[in-house]
């Protein structure tokens, strides 16, 4: 095309002998165009009850439930995020050893769990730009039943919305009178993305892990 515009500019295209020869300068190059690819990012939220309400069979079952978790998720999936967050009444961020291995004790407060990991969310994991999946862990013996709604408004508003999955797991045997998981199922009970179960025993381990991964975006 550039030879023939050429050729014509100069006057020396013919008609009757339609021959174009190009020259060097009639060459043109197109530039390749990087396409980027996009990019998933996933981080997964650890949450474990630490109050001095959960005790040995509790912490046995929501630490074992964590780590066999965890360790599927890393065998199929590599390079995500972690966050692993301990609570009784207050919450922290720690290390993975940290959180398999503190033996701390206290009051509980659910909404603690929650509130820092919606800090979490919204300093470091922005939901438009992370897949992001949570796990809780407690026996369900909340300080109160205004601190049940306000943890279930928090998950409500700022948390569930937007997740891949959330899981809350309540461990121990069912002789406690904590309200927590009727209040998780009433409001989340057939919400698509949201996994209620339980764990009596260590024989509840593997049904509950299927049940946890199961689910989910």
């Amino acid at each position: 095309m550039e030879a023939l515009k050429r050729s014509i500019a100069e006057g020396t295209y013919n008609a009757d002998d339609p021959l174009v020869i190009p020259v060097k300068d009639d060459f043109r190059f197109r530039s390749a165009r990087l396409k980027p690819r996009p990019k998933t990012n996933a981080v997964i939220f650890y949450l474990i009850d630490v109050s001095g309400s959960m005790g040995d069979l509790e912490k046995s079952l929501a630490r074992n439930t964590a780590f066999w978790t965890d360790a599927w998720i890393d065998r199929q999936y590599k390079g995500t995020e972690k966050c692993y967050i301990i609570h009784d009444f207050s919450a922290k961020v720690v290390d993975r050893d940290t959180f398999f291995t503190t033996r701390e004790s206290g009051g509980t407060l659910i909404s603690s769990a929650y509130q820092l990991a919606k800090e979490q969310i919204a300093t470091r994991f922005p939901p438009d730009e992370w897949n992001i999946y949570m796990f809780h862990f407690s026996d369900g013996e909340n300080s109160s039943t205004q601190d049940d709604k306000f943890s279930i408004e928090i998950l409500k508003e700022d948390i569930v919305p937007f997740m891949n999955l959330f899981g809350y797991v309540e461990v121990g045997e069912h002789r406690r009178n904590g309200d927590f998981v009727r209040a998780m199922t009433e409001e989340f009970g057939d919400k698509e993305g949201v996994v209620i179960t339980s764990m009596e025993d260590r024989s509840d381990i593997i049904p509950g892990i299927q049940k946890l991964l199961g689910t989910g975006r």
